[in-house]
């Protein structure tokens, strides 16, 4: 039985040429990487049923809720809020709405959001710090579309950051080049960007021909307390140390007001570097030497290439890099 065009949905061309709905969209988009075959059975069953593509591309648009999720573990941290600000920017643009949800680092709360995406709530989400696994996380980027921002989680996810490991690299070599040898390091073994600074913090001694001294490493909470606290224990078992690296500003903000108790002058007595670039750098007397990222580009480059995965319907695995800039001031 011969259908009525005026009855034919994206469902039927997808069914009737035997391939899915989003290849249907690709093939209606010119997008390249479809096989012959199927770009074929697709472009015959439009010929014979007289369908437009524009009717096609209407009804992909119809099927969208033009909502997008982001998540992250609260909404004060001093980064979010020039990475959400690039990704509403971004949003606006494409005119789609941005809803952003607090996980509170809660394992079960990222799941429950993450039904919201099977429910189809919303078209796709950025993840700004997952507490999903890699595998957790490429299952659901099988199934869904996301992004990952800024804090991410090593996997074959589509993503947006700075490359942590050579920023730190460079910070602690430009630290290295001052005559620093004695070189404490505050950083959060549990998050990867935490990983990844210590790395590049590890690559730059060597280099340098020093073995990193684990001893100089300690774990610390990027809070201001959290800065407070373990420059309190440093300088408490290496009273001897020239600098302090600290893996975000404000860790920084904590160390230096830790220092100054001690009767320590920065950057006479000892040098203390950060690392993000946020307002916190700046509000401390002298201000600190650090690692600036482009937060505003980040949160928007992620939330374009979710964009562009929503609209075409080819889900990415690529990482992106975007520079860094290392914002020398008063502290080193």
């Amino acid at each position: 039985m011969t259908r009525k065009v005026g009855k034919l949905s994206i469902q039927d061309i997808a069914e009737m040429a035997e391939v899915s709905t989003a290849t249907v969209s690709r093939v209606v988009n010119g997008y390249p990487h479809i096989t012959p075959e199927k770009r074929e059975r697709v472009l015959k069953v439009i010929k014979q049923m007289q369908y437009e593509p524009s009717s096609i591309a209407r009804e992909l648009r119809m099927s969208q809720t033009r909502r997008i999720m982001v998540t992250a573990a609260n909404l004060t941290s001093p980064v979010v809020d020039e990475l959400f600000r690039g990704m509403e920017r971004r949003a606006t643009e494409g005119g789609y709405k941005v809803f952003f949800a607090p996980t509170s680092k809660t394992y079960d709360r990222e799941v429950d959001l993450m039904d919201q995406l099977a429910k189809r709530v919303f078209d796709g989400a950025v993840l700004f710090g997952s507490t999903l696994s890699a595998k957790e996380l490429e299952k659901a980027a099988k199934r869904y579309n996301i992004v990952q921002c800024s804090e991410f989680v090593p996997a074959r996810v589509a993503g947006v950051s700075i490359d942590d490991e050579a920023a730190a690299k460079d910070l602690t070599a430009y630290l290295l080049s001052h005559g620093h040898k004695r070189i404490g390091l505050l950083r959060k073994s549990s998050t990867y960007s935490g990983q990844a600074r210590e790395r590049g913090y590890r690559a730059a001694l060597k280099e340098a021909g020093m073995a990193a001294d684990t001893p100089l490493i300690f774990e610390a909470d990027y809070t201001y307390q959290g800065g407070i606290d373990a420059t309190a224990r440093l300088l408490s078992s290496h009273p001897d140390i020239t600098s302090i690296f600290c893996t975000n500003d404000l860790m920084a903000l904590g160390c230096m007001n830790a220092l100054r108790a001690s009767g320590r002058k920065v950057p006479n007595d000892i040098t203390v570097v950060g690392f993000d670039g946020t307002i916190e750098s700046t509000m401390c007397e002298p201000q600190i030497t650090t690692i600036s990222q482009p937060h505003f580009e980040i949160g928007y480059c992620s939330m374009d290439t979710l964009i562009n995965t929503i609209e075409s319907g080819r889900r990415q695995s690529m990482h992106r890099f975007l520079p860094h800039t290392l914002t020398i001031r008063g502290s080193a």
